[in-house]
């Protein structure tokens, strides 16, 4: 045998998410209902929405190749004059503060501690 266990492990795990990401490129999807949290799906069909609205309506093309290059050139105008990077407003130490007090407060309430 090569290798530990864990080695052997993760190599079984590279190898099951190589062939995941080429059969998902391969297959075409199929989709059975709607996920149970869709957030981000709302986020992603924003952006779609942009993209045709500012790329696509009423546009008139030749080929795939003009599609294409519309398509990439909106993305490329997105990139570079619209999208914000996110924005920390808080510290860390004042994230961790909150937390620390709702787990001791979590705790506080199972214990039956609560001051009521």
């Amino acid at each position: 045998m090569k290798g530990s266990a864990i080695e052997q492990a993760c190599l079984q795990e590279k190898k099951e998410q190589a062939c995941f990401l080429f059969e998902q490129h391969k297959a075409r999807l199929k989709r059975k209902g709607a996920p149970a949290s869709a957030s981000w799906l709302n986020t992603v069909e924003g952006w779609f929405g942009q993209l045709e609205r500012r790329a696509l309506h009423r546009g008139v093309f030749a080929s795939v190749g003009e599609l294409k290059t519309a398509i990439r050139r909106s993305i490329k105008i997105h990139n570079e004059k619209l999208a914000k990077p996110f924005g920390w407003y808080k510290s860390t130490e004042s994230i961790m503060t909150s937390v620390t007090q709702e787990k001791l407060s979590a705790i506080n309430v199972k214990e039956g501690l609560t001051n009521a």
